[in-house]
């Protein structure tokens, strides 16, 4: 009988989670276009990888307020000649903010229900699969960002979440890293930094090359760590 019941409340509580969360999914098609903008302010974790396929594969899960305000989150896919742009909005009067995964009953009422205005509790996660081809852009106000197989110009920004990126070891580039409350770890061997400053006081923006490679990345967060590491 424990059993059972163990079981019965096992498979509701994943039908709740089902019910909450919401799937968006497309494929693009890809002809001439060399880069892909993404613009996702609403997200708390954003997954890029790379494929020799010449599409691209789409994944948002979305679950705001338990379910109850999922489609309050717009997506807009835009193909241009040159360029592929994706990106999110949502209401403006959605000004307040915090992740699934650091809310507690406690904090959510002290910070958000006592502002009487309208505020979001999300789990937003992005998967995308491109092609390893395309020149990558993205911005992001909370999101983590994680970078797989990637081998072309990237520039993400993020101001409240890391970068976690890997980098082929036999590709040249040349890196700008920047991190104002975070630190930067890296194991890829013989980055030649052009100003690297051994006890820095604040966060800068550090330059290097790697392989005497031109090909620039650029990796900006605020508060979080950035993590280059070698695939």
């Amino acid at each position: 009988m424990k059993i059972q019941n163990i079981l019965t409340i096992y498979m509701v509580t994943l039908a709740h989670c089902a019910f909450s969360q919401k799937i968006v999914e497309k494929t693009i098609n890809i002809s001439n276009q060399k880069s892909i903008n993404l613009k996702f302010n609403q997200a708390d974790l954003i997954k890029i990888i790379g494929w020799d396929k010449n599409e691209i594969q789409f994944k948002a899960s979305i679950d705001l307020n338990g379910g109850a305000l999922n489609d309050s989150l717009h997506l807009f896919f835009e193909e241009g000649n040159e360029e592929i742009h994706i990106y999110s909005q949502i209401d403006e009067s959605f000004r307040n903010w915090i992740s699934k995964r650091n809310y507690t009953e406690e904090n959510g009422r002290n910070y958000y229900w006592g502002k009487n205005e309208k505020f979001v509790i999300s789990e937003i996660i992005y998967e995308l699969k491109i092609p390893k081809k395309l020149l990558a852009n993205l911005k992001t106000i909370n999101g983590d960002i994680e970078l797989k197989n990637l081998d072309k110009s990237i520039n993400a920004k993020t101001i409240n979440g890391f970068i976690d990126i890997d980098w082929n070891p036999t590709v040249g580039a040349y890196f700008e890293m920047k991190t104002i409350n975070g630190e930067l770890y890296s194991n890829l061997d013989k980055i030649e930094f052009t100003n690297k400053k051994e006890h820095p006081i604040v966060g800068y923006l550090l330059k290097g090359t790697y392989k005497s490679g031109k090909m620039p990345i650029t990796l900006k967060t605020i508060n979080g760590n950035i993590f280059l590491r070698k695939r």
